[in-house]
């Protein structure tokens, strides 16, 4: 069990680097470990929130990874561009918003529906998904796996070392 929070915090660390490395995507990233004990279970979970997290996983305009998990709920809210005809980042209509970190803004309707990633603003240029916290893991992975065999030989070991020793011999 101390292995899996050592590593999870391993992992937490270097997302947090890799996402503090990135300052050219505005917004907040966030990322928290969780560990839940259930029966003869461990489940470990990392995740990430902000909008600057979910463009770096799952990227932005007609960039993001389409297989994104949570696009079709981000595709039904009310974050979603109701003017966007695709995936491109596109004009509002005239009116005040929230963004993805809820965050109060203003459109003036100029662009309403009109594709703005040809402007080249970084504002609205798309962005490729990084999948940061998998390829952390990915990296991780074989060492955790090592660290747990090690671990599970030890225990196994003991055992039946203090086992052999309470085993008498009658002759």
């Amino acid at each position: 069990m101390r292995i899996l929070y050592q590593y999870s915090e391993v992992i937490v660390m270097r997302v947090q680097r890799r996402y503090g490395y990135i300052n050219n995507i505005p917004g907040n990233a966030d990322i928290e470990f969780t560990t839940v004990i259930a029966f003869d279970k461990v489940i470990s979970k990392i995740s990430a929130s902000g909008m600057k997290a979910h463009i770096l996983e799952y990227g932005k305009g007609s960039l993001m990874d389409k297989d994104n998990p949570y696009l079709s709920e981000y595709m039904n809210s009310s974050l979603w561009n109701p003017n966007r005809r695709d995936y491109d980042v596109s004009g509002r209509s005239k009116g005040w918003y929230r963004n993805a970190d809820g965050e109060l803004m203003y459109s003036d309707g100029r662009a309403k529906g009109r594709s703005l990633e040809h402007m080249r603003k970084p504002e609205f240029m798309p962005h490729e998904a990084m999948h940061i916290i998998e390829t952390e893991i990915e990296a991780i992975l074989p060492e955790i796996k090592e660290a747990i065999a090690a671990v599970v030989a030890m225990v196994i070991a003991d055992m039946v070392t203090n086992d052999m020793k309470s085993i008498k011999i009658y002759i």
